[in-house]
């Protein structure tokens, strides 16, 4: 397969496995452009934290996350929908100077009811008001109307209405449906494993990543793009196969020394949350794979 470098260059570029049909066949787009797209739109929701404003948020946070994901795994919503709640969520935080715990709740729910009505898929389930805040363990019950005026409308004006949250897992989504693994590629998985198991252990990865990473807030001032393409590299690395590649690059934009410091930091995240895990590659790893992909999602699992 032949593709221009980035320096405008052809070169011969290896096939991706686990790919029935390349993305922009599937959904007719230019990928080059839709990855363009969200790209521009991943700066809104990126947020800096200030020890003086948001302390007593940052005190919460981690209890605040697990929350809201634990909420939308028992509604039965996608990862991706917990993620950009959260994302709203934190949003608001930083651009109110001040909000009372008290409105926590209300805002919360809010942020997941707005998140699942923008990401869902319109197949007939749709938790109530009561659902939600049931499964936010929140006492207090709001009206509908309460609910929409106080909560949604007052968060989508807080928002801008702009609800194009992209957390590191539409990315990394993003990667994985335009090929992350190569025919090319060696290591001890590609061995010993077939396609549909090698792109599942990768999946499962992927999510423990993308859980670990939204638990910690000093990464949300840190673009997604560039989050998501440490977590492939990482990945790749723990399952023994050569962590970067030519193709990769071409795939996020990114050459192997842009993702050094987030990965670095993602690797300090993971030991002081792990202490008992080291992380190397797979034939250094004293677990099996099924047991450590088992340990490492079930142990931090959100939702």
């Amino acid at each position: 397969m032949n593709q221009n470098d980035l320096n405008g260059e052809k070169v011969t570029l290896s096939e991706p496995i686990g790919i029935k049909q390349p993305l922009h066949e599937t959904v007719c787009l230019d990928m080059a452009e839709f990855y363009d797209c969200m790209l521009s739109k991943e700066k809104y929701f990126r947020v800096k934290f200030r020890d003086d404003l948001h302390n007593e948020y940052l005190r919460y946070r981690p209890d605040i996350v697990k929350l809201m994901g634990d909420a939308c795994d028992d509604l039965h919503l996608l990862t991706a929908t917990a993620h950009c709640a959260i994302f709203y969520f934190d949003r608001i935080i930083v651009s109110c100077e001040r909000i009372s715990r008290t409105h926590w709740p209300l805002t919360m729910s809010a942020c997941i009811s707005i998140a699942m009505k923008y990401n869902e898929t319109e197949d007939g389930y749709s938790p109530t008001v009561w659902q939600i805040q049931k499964a936010l363990k929140v006492p207090k019950i709001w009206s509908n109307k309460y609910f929409r005026e106080r909560g949604e409308i007052n968060v989508l004006k807080i928002l801008e209405w702009n609800l194009s949250a992209l957390p590191p897992v539409y990315f990394v989504e993003f990667y994985i449906a335009n090929g992350v693994l190569f025919v090319d590629d060696k290591g001890y998985l590609l061995k010993y494993s077939n396609t549909r198991e090698i792109m599942s252990i990768f999946e499962q990865y992927a999510n423990f990543f993308c859980v670990l990473c939204m638990a910690q807030h000093d990464l949300r001032s840190i673009p997604s793009s560039i989050i998501s393409s440490a977590i492939i590299h990482l990945i790749r690395q723990v399952l023994g196969i050569q962590p970067w590649r030519r193709e990769l690059k071409l795939l996020t934009g990114f050459v192997s020394n842009d993702l050094k410091i987030v990965i670095d930091t993602i690797k300090r995240i993971y030991h002081r949350e792990y202490p008992d895990h080291f992380f190397s590659t797979l034939g250094y790893m004293e677990y099996s794979i099924d047991s450590l992909c088992q340990t490492m999602v079930l142990s931090t699992k959100i939702q």
